[in-house]
């Protein structure tokens, strides 16, 4: 078994691109850009007996983001975002509206990323 794992998830209307990433040795990963199939991203966590340790957005546009919520809401890992994407990330039920999409507001950034 390799020591880094790395799974992509395409997923959602917009065929956004997720990953988790996992040491090999402790099971624990992180999730990188939740999209819109959060039940997905959790059943392959769940399969693989991988512990969520970190949420990790990239940046904030709504495909990236929206199933900060639901992953959030299920395991509490921490969420981690750089502040310049506050306002956007903040903005999630909005730019759902302009989708067409009903979408919650998503729950605060626990952790900002900074540059280094």
């Amino acid at each position: 078994m390799s020591e880094l794992e790395v799974v992509a998830l395409p997923n959602g209307q917009l065929a956004e691109n997720c990953y988790l990433v996992a040491d090999g040795r402790t099971a624990e990963a992180v999730i990188i850009d939740p999209g819109e199939e959060s039940g997905m991203f959790l059943a392959e966590l769940h399969s693989r007996g991988w512990s969520l340790k970190g949420i990790w957005l990239t940046h904030a546009h709504v495909d990236h983001i929206m199933g900060v919520g639901a992953v959030h809401a299920a395991t509490g890992a921490p969420i981690h975002l750089h502040p310049l994407d506050r306002p956007l990330y903040d903005a999630l039920p909005r730019f759902g509206a302009w989708l067409g999409m009903q979408l919650d507001p998503p729950p605060p950034p626990d952790v900002e990323l900074r540059p280094g």
